[in-house]
């Protein structure tokens, strides 16, 4: 009985999955059918025997929802220092750290993802576009470092579109749904960065 229960939430809480992402500028960064070919090359390079999704995979590598998302984080952090003029989010002060911290928080919490097309603030746009395309680019190349070898599996388009469903998969850990306090994941991964603290109900998505 608790295993359907469980099986049951879970499938009704599942992230909507909009059908574009733009920029404030109108630039699509993401769709519905990249996402969904990205899914299948994620399923084809099999790297669920590399790394995790959501925590579920192997833990010989890393767990993609987690490491993007703080990535994602950072890479906007540091574009909300660009945009007061500083080189790098190391350069403010420590007030406006705190402040370029609290903007990043509320960006990517504010993120809805039961809308058609989502426009993504441009200090986070400008971050997914940056890790999407190193992502997308370290499935191409070896790094013995991580015990990593380049797919032979994806081509450089499919390698984007797999970079496109894994930074959705982590968007969903941090978008708040409507209304509530916590993310689609309920708040899994722990992430202190974005603010991400467990729920009750965060068992669910482990």
């Amino acid at each position: 009985m608790l295993l359907f229960w469980t099986t049951l939430r879970t499938y009704q809480g599942v992230p909507p999955q909009p059908q574009r992402f733009v920029s404030r500028s109108g630039d699509v960064i993401m769709t519905a059918d990249d996402i969904i070919a990205g899914k299948g090359g994620f399923q084809k390079a099999d790297l669920m025997d590399y790394g995790s999704l959501y925590g579920m995979g192997s833990y010989y590598g890393e767990d993609y929802t987690a490491s993007l998302l703080k990535n994602i984080a950072l890479s906007t952090r540091e574009n909300y220092a660009h945009d007061v003029g500083e080189r790098t989010f190391s350069h403010l002060s420590p007030e406006k750290q705190t402040v370029a911290t609290t903007h990043m928080r509320e960006d990517l919490r504010g993120i809805d993802l039961t809308q058609d097309t989502v426009v993504l603030p441009d200090a986070v746009s400008h971050a997914f576009v940056k890790i999407r395309d190193e992502t997308a680019a370290s499935f191409l190349r070896t790094d013995r470092s991580s015990g990593w070898n380049a797919t032979q599996a994806l081509t450089p388009a499919l390698a984007l579109k797999t970079a496109d469903f894994l930074m959705y998969s982590a968007l969903t850990t941090v978008a708040h749904r409507p209304g509530e306090t916590y993310s689609w994941t309920q708040n899994w991964p722990y992430e202190p960065l974005v603010g991400n603290t467990p729920t009750g109900a965060t068992f669910i998505w482990t």
